[in-house]
């Protein structure tokens, strides 16, 4: 009887388990670095925009509720500087929540300040630093 096959199937099998955990691991990283990315809704008399924040940007964001910190800032300073976000798709065909652009926010213009969530499967992609 030959046991070459079982063999290449064993050792296939266990290449396949290991491609598994390093794509999980490289997935969960990509996770831990969005989940550091703080996304606001800030509704205007004329607009909508998504906003996002960093815990390397603002630190307080990590310890207490993100929508009070940042009303407190806004509040306080007057005016905020945020990375503003939307949806792309990646080379994947995924689509992704990535920062376009940074913009100032004024105090004076601010209606209404939330916290944006993400539909369940789309990353979002933290700033280049």
């Amino acid at each position: 009887m030959d046991f070459r096959l079982p063999r290449i199937v064993s050792v296939v099998a266990l290449l396949a388990l290991a491609i598994m955990a390093i794509a999980g691991s490289i997935r969960g990283a990509a996770a831990q670095d969005a989940a550091a990315v703080h996304l606001f809704s800030v509704v205007s008399a004329r607009d909508e925009v998504v906003i996002g924040l960093t815990e390397t940007e603002v630190p307080a964001l990590a310890s207490r509720a993100p929508v009070a910190v940042v009303a407190n800032l806004l509040a306080s300073d007057g005016r905020l500087s945020a990375w503003r976000y939307a949806p792309t798709r990646g080379e994947d065909g995924a689509i992704r929540l990535t920062p376009i652009y940074r913009v100032a926010i004024f105090a004076g213009g601010t209606i209404r300040l939330e916290p944006y969530l993400a539909a369940g499967d789309q990353e979002v992609v933290a700033p280049a630093e």
